[in-house]
């Protein structure tokens, strides 16, 4: 779309982007799988993956207010930048595999 309307977008909007989509299309996949597992008697592997996922969703919502329907991105370009302080690549990753928390902890 932003080729046809002849909009410039910077590399770093792009890279936000694309990460912010892949974490949405990786979370979803865990839904499905673990789901899966479900319907085949494996309820414990299923809370495995909805620990990993909700701490991606908590950190979405920091990102743009949201949870399950993202309006971060837009086009051209995203809604705003990231803020300083919010989530990384790093705080992502150890999100998703920190094993330290049970799966039905609250966040603090």
């Amino acid at each position: 779309m932003e080729k046809l309307c002849g909009i410039e977008i910077t590399e770093r909007c792009k890279y936000v982007r694309v990460i912010i989509s892949e974490l949405s299309r990786i979370i979803d996949h865990m839904v499905c799988v673990g789901t899966n597992m479900v319907d085949l008697g494996a309820l414990t592997n299923f809370w495995y993956f909805w620990k990993p996922r909700e701490e991606v969703y908590f950190l979405i919502e920091e990102l743009c207010g949201q949870r399950l329907t993202t309006a971060y991105t837009r086009i051209g370009g995203a809604m705003a930048d990231l803020p300083r302080g919010g989530p990384t690549g790093r705080s992502l990753c150890a999100a998703a595999s920190s094993p330290s928390a049970s799966p039905t902890s609250t966040r603090s």
